[in-house]
């Protein structure tokens, strides 16, 4: 059988466009498989069907303040604040509002409140504000464990944004 030049080029292209897609496809799946096992390794980044929320937190001389947006309900996130304090013995409830859904706390001489909020975007706001006695400068990161202990019993993965 005789093939013209046409038909020769013809196969050679189409032979080259299945495998330059095979190539590209694979490239794709081996790009994403890297990217999924790097994230494995990150701290603070679990590997869930979840997105990975941020924890803002603002330091300044008299304390800190944390913020995260949840997708969760604003009762979730209360009750799983509230359950951190009932099991840490060294934290001790000094007010609560279950209407408002706040509360504030003392560990040693540092103090903490703490609340949560539905917003209009349809997510829960979680703040937890956390200061210093007068004169001394705040170090503990009270504000910061809080919140990311709160994610945690949650379940959802975060990464943290100081500013």
């Amino acid at each position: 059988m005789v093939v013209s030049r046409n038909q020769e080029i013809g196969n050679i292209h189409r032979r080259n466009t299945v495998q330059g897609g095979l190539r590209k496809g694979l490239t794709r799946v081996l790009a994403s498989a890297l990217l999924l096992a790097g994230a494995m390794f990150v701290p603070g980044c679990l590997v869930t069907g979840a997105a990975i929320v941020v924890v803002h937190v603002i330091r300044s001389a008299r304390g800190e303040t944390a913020t995260v947006e949840l997708d969760a309900s604003p009762r979730a996130v209360y009750a799983a604040m509230l359950q951190i304090v009932d099991a840490d013995p060294d934290i001790v409830l000094e007010d609560k509002d279950d209407g408002e859904m706040t509360v504030s706390v003392s560990h040693g001489e540092e103090t903490a409140s703490g609340w949560v909020k539905l917003m209009e975007n349809g997510y829960t706001e979680l703040t937890v504000k956390a200061k210093s006695p007068e004169g001394r400068e705040a170090s503990s990161g009270l504000a910061l464990r809080a919140t990311t202990r709160i994610c945690e019993k949650l379940g959802v993965p975060y990464k943290l944004v100081e500013k």
